[in-house]
């Protein structure tokens, strides 16, 4: 196991709890690459007010935007909605955080849709602590 080096990117639970879209495991694994969600630093798949909603509700200065990313708590390619209590901001390039997450939600992708976890164990377990799940299967 690989410790984590550096601040740990975390969201505020109150703020982004993780909403659950689809605990249906076959619609989740036949979704392609386009529905399943990008992950970047302008995400086309959250809306430009969704995003200053988000930074707001982080009370994120618009100055320092430009350093973080948005990503869905419970990502889409494992059913998660896209909506504010599941969107986050993480810093980029900055300790444990956006790569790591972005790494963590396609191998827990492979994990479900290869029978490996239950869908509803993985979105609960990724939205409770991402960082331990991430220390499991991801470093």
């Amino acid at each position: 196991m690989v410790l984590p080096h550096g601040p740990l990117a975390r969201p505020d639970p109150k703020l982004t709890p993780g909403v659950v879209a689809s605990t249906d495991v076959a619609a989740v694994c036949r979704q392609s690459k386009r529905e399943r969600g990008s992950f970047s630093q302008n995400n086309l798949l959250i809306s430009a007010a969704d995003q200053q909603a988000v930074l707001d509700e982080y009370k994120i200065p618009a100055q320092q935007a430009k350093h973080y990313g948005f990503d869905f708590l419970i990502p889409l390619q494992l059913g998660g909605a896209n909506a504010r209590a599941n969107i986050w901001p993480l810093l980029r390039n900055h300790g444990v955080g956006f790569r790591e997450k972005y790494v963590l939600n396609i191998r827990m992708h492979v994990l479900v849709c290869h029978g490996d976890m239950g869908l509803d164990q993985a979105q609960k377990a990724i939205a409770t602590d991402w960082i331990k799940l991430w220390m499991q299967y991801g470093a």
